[in-house]
């Protein structure tokens, strides 16, 4: 894969003759390792890709990546705003043909060349990163979504055009995946974002006072301020993560847009972000206390779950013949009656299972009671704490069979 090695910058120059001595004027390094570096989630599900779509989607990612830290790893707020204005000027530079200024919009500049991507997503993405210069606290619910949307929503558009998507029907599909993703990564990183002097929940859920970041990095004033308790952003959270879920369900439902190749990989992705919410829901929603992780071997369950799922929908799409006769629509319906029916299967063998286990205990106590041998008076007992323990966690499996399908 090529890399943007050629597009050294040494030093940013601006025009108080200031110079950005960090990372900004770092030669970028290559794609793949980008997205290993700052994402598990995405690296792993990239590797699903393939390999004529994976090096594109690593090279958008690490695009957008530099972008965000363009603004996070600033010191001052004159030296973000000069970051963005360098790479507006390379977004327009790369849609007119010209050279870019800055070595990571060499990424955005192969796209252009070899892929869809519109000048007005590029120019949303780097709007957002604007908003985290003078955000704060978010306003309310639109301001909340509309910033969704411009640092996550346009990402899964451009990731429709890196992924040879031309339905129109898709695309509010790809937008809710997206925001779906940063409602998470919002719920997931309050206390991160606090120390960084921004709350994302907006202030007509709960308003606190925040930190006030002064210019001077050294100055320990800055962070003084208390963060808000768990109890204090908890239904906030919560709310964050309900709206989450809206949006995941479109998402999902949108897979069948898709190329077939790259399912297994946009599924598996949106399962192990969506389990980030369902995570912090389990551990009572402390995210005041750091950020929380999916234990890894949740993650390997979640990953055979995505690929079990998308070879049954590779299946039920040749069965409608690939949507020649039936709408995407229809598809998607097909999958959800599918998972339907397979909850269901799950919920009787779990309860049949756990009601033999009751009925052996049973059995094995009445044995105890009357052994032929008394030296193994007891195995019977043994036999029968081990087929209580069996019917229990299995009628507890079967319950959540029977919440799913309800």
């Amino acid at each position: 894969m090529s890399t943007p090695s050629r597009y050294i910058l040494p030093n940013v120059s601006m025009d108080s003759n200031e110079e950005i001595k960090d990372s900004f004027s770092v030669i970028p390094q290559d794609e793949t390792s980008v997205i290993r570096r700052h994402s598990r989630s995405f690296s792993m599900a990239a590797r699903c890709l393939p390999a004529d779509v994976r090096g594109d989607v690593e090279k958008l990612y690490a695009w957008c990546r530099w972008c965000d830290e363009a603004v996070d790893s600033a010191l001052h707020l004159h030296d973000a705003t000069v970051r963005l204005a360098i790479l507006r000027e390379d977004v327009q530079r790369v849609f007119e043909g010209q050279a870019v200024r800055h070595p990571a919009s060499q990424w955005l500049a192969e796209l252009v060349q070899t892929r869809c991507i519109r000048q007005s997503e590029a120019l949303d993405l780097l709007a957002g990163m604007e908003m985290d210069l003078h955000l704060g606290q978010v306003e309310d619910e639109e301001a909340l979504l509309r910033y969704c949307y411009c640092v996550a929503g346009v990402v899964g558009l451009m990731m429709c055009r890196v992924m040879g998507v031309s339905s129109r029907s898709a695309e509010k599909h790809a937008i809710d995946l997206g925001m779906a993703m940063q409602l998470t990564n919002i719920a997931r990183d309050v206390a991160e974002d606090w120390n960084r002097g921004r709350f994302y929940i907006p202030k007509t859920w709960v308003e606190v006072e925040l930190p006030h970041l002064c210019s001077d990095p050294s100055d320990d004033v800055a962070l003084a301020m208390d963060p808000p308790s768990n109890a204090t952003v908890r239904r906030s959270v919560e709310r964050l993560l309900s709206m989450a879920e809206v949006c995941y369900s479109s998402g999902l439902t949108g897979i069948a847009y898709l190329p077939r190749g790259c399912r297994p990989s946009i599924i598996l992705a949106a399962k192990l972000y969506r389990e980030i919410g369902r995570e912090i829901l389990r551990q009572d929603v402390r995210v005041m206390n750091g950020r929380i992780k999916v234990p890894r071997l949740r993650i390997v369950y979640i990953a055979c779950n995505a690929l079990i799922r998308s070879v049954l929908e590779n299946l039920v799409i040749r069965k409608l013949g690939m949507g020649l006769f039936f709408s995407r629509y229809e598809v998607s319906k097909t999958m959800v009656s599918i998972q339907q029916k397979m909850n269901d299967a799950k919920h009787l063998a779990y309860l049949g299972i756990s009601l033999t286990s009751f009925m052996a205990s049973a059995l094995f106590v009445m044995v105890s009671l009357h052994p032929k041998d008394p030296s193994y008076a007891a195995l019977p007992i043994v036999y029968a704490t081990v087929c209580v323990a069996i019917g229990i966690v299995t009628n507890v499996l079967a319950r959540k069979a029977a919440v799913r399908l309800a």
